[in-house]
């Protein structure tokens, strides 16, 4: 399962309750999230997910406060190109068609 979310503090936040609704929903999928390195330790603290998708280089910096930055730079990078996942969530505005297209070019079960 793949599930895209801002990438702010407060929207991980604000996601846990969806995400662990989510992990009861689909016990046995396998749940991948978008995650900045910076908020990964806490993500996994959390247990968000099984796995991240940062869209950041190793070693490189993004400044936390920029998180727009940061989120083009995950969906811009498209992390989760190859990925099969059976299902896809997304929680956020998904405002950019080319994101939409991208997403059902992974052919999920469900969108």
């Amino acid at each position: 399962m793949l599930v895209l979310r801002d990438s702010a503090l407060g929207d991980l936040i604000t996601s846990m309750p969806a995400l662990r609704a989510l992990r009861r929903a689909y016990p046995g999928h396998r749940i991948v999230t978008t995650c900045p390195e910076v908020l990964r330790p806490l993500a996994e603290w959390l247990e968000a997910a099984d796995s991240y998708l940062s869209g950041e280089r190793v070693g490189s910096a993004a400044d936390p406060a920029d998180h727009p930055d940061v989120d083009r730079r995950m969906i811009a990078g498209q992390s989760w190109r190859g990925m099969r996942p059976d299902v896809v969530v997304v929680l956020r505005v998904p405002n950019d068609p080319d994101l939409m297209r991208s997403l059902l070019a992974t052919s999920p079960r469900l969108l």
